[in-house]
């Protein structure tokens, strides 16, 4: 068995595609919807990650992202070699500072349209 994607509800699905093909470098893979359920979603894929967004008509309030105690996802996390030339190249976005995280590697986080958190983790 092996993970196959994780979803997310967004409010807006044009931003958010907009938002991860743009910054992170997924492309939009798959489109599908339910009209008589008032949803549509989309795959997005970058190497062996899938992340699918949907988009209801109505939809509920956002978690509080601040209190990691909350159950659910907390974030998504990109894998990336230089943490200084992402931040750099991401510089539209709002990152906090880049510290290192428990794990022992840098790490820095920013949200997606929806508040969703962002990590970017320097790996080996």
């Amino acid at each position: 068995m092996k993970l196959h994607h994780v979803a997310i509800t967004v409010s807006n699905l044009e931003k958010s595609t907009d938002f991860y093909t743009k910054n992170f470098g997924l492309q939009v893979v798959k489109e599908f919807a339910r009209p008589e359920n008032g949803w549509k979603a989309r795959f997005l894929q970058a190497d062996n990650i899938i992340i699918e967004l949907f988009e209801f008509e109505e939809s509920g309030s956002q978690n509080d992202n601040e209190d990691i105690s909350i159950v659910g996802i907390r974030h998504i996390a990109f894998s990336v070699e230089d943490i200084d030339e992402e931040v750099k190249r991401l510089s539209h976005l709002e990152f906090t500072p880049v510290h290192e995280g428990a794990s022992g590697r840098r790490l820095t986080f920013t949200q997606d349209p929806d508040g969703v958190q962002i990590e970017l983790y320097e790996d080996e």
